[in-house]
């Protein structure tokens, strides 16, 4: 079975257009409480991801950075449409709503810098597949004490062929979250419907550890297909 995937940023992003489009063919003035959430969810999301990145201390304008970006990417998707859409009452209620919670989001974003510089986390590791999908891979829990790796596609649209999931490993299930085992390395992935790969690796022997790293990537390289291919 081949499924498109979609990033959680690009599903919402995706809703946003939609409801925006929706509401000027109606020509309703009304307040979509539904484009709203959407919006705040967007936001919420790009605060996260502009804290993760961060290498410096957190400035106070992260939820207006945020704000922009999310801004752009919605407005840039309806001028492919040549549709003008006003969100200026819209992103004011995401002010008001998300304010005490950027706050927060820049001191959790400031304390993971300090632990980065303190190697105290798992590494992340940015990689390109076979078929050249970029994708992560990221170690889950402190060092020294890993438990879990998990990769996922860094693409908006990723398409995963569970088809071509060659032995020793073995695909269980009809629909996600699909279960992969191989039953000679007592191992099991799971592989979820936004693209992304899981594999537990608490307390496992120092071996089991480097083969689940090199399962992890042996599946991404199966799974992972460039989102240009046909269905």
């Amino acid at each position: 079975m081949r499924a498109k995937v979609l990033s959680q940023e690009e599903f919402v992003l995706q809703n946003v257009v939609a409801i925006a489009r929706c509401l000027m063919q109606r020509e309703v003035e009304q307040h979509s409480s539904g484009l709203e959430l959407s919006l705040v969810e967007l936001v919420r999301e790009q605060m996260r991801s502009l804290a993760r990145e961060s290498e410096g201390d957190q400035t106070a304008n992260l939820l207006e950075a945020a704000i922009a970006i999310v801004q752009k990417q919605v407005q840039g998707r309806l001028q492919e449409d040549s549709v003008q859409f006003n969100f200026d009452s819209y992103l004011a209620s995401v002010r008001r709503t998300l304010k005490f919670l950027a706050r927060e989001i820049a001191q959790l974003g400031e304390r993971l810098n300090q632990s980065r510089k303190m190697q105290r986390l798992g590494e992340r590791r940015r990689l390109i597949s076979q078929s050249q999908v970029p994708f992560e891979v990221a170690e889950v829990g402190l060092r020294g004490a890993i438990e879990g790796l998990f990769a996922f596609p860094l693409t908006e649209v990723c398409v995963v062929d569970v088809e071509q999931v060659q032995p020793p490993y073995q695909v269980q299930g009809e629909w996600f979250p699909f279960l992969v085992t191989a039953e000679s390395q007592s191992l099991e992935f799971v592989v979820d419907d936004d693209g992304s790969i899981f594999v537990a690796t608490e307390n496992l022997p120092e071996r089991l550890l480097e083969l689940a790293g090199e399962g992890l990537m042996e599946l991404v390289n199966q799974l992972y297909t460039h989102p240009g291919a046909n269905l």
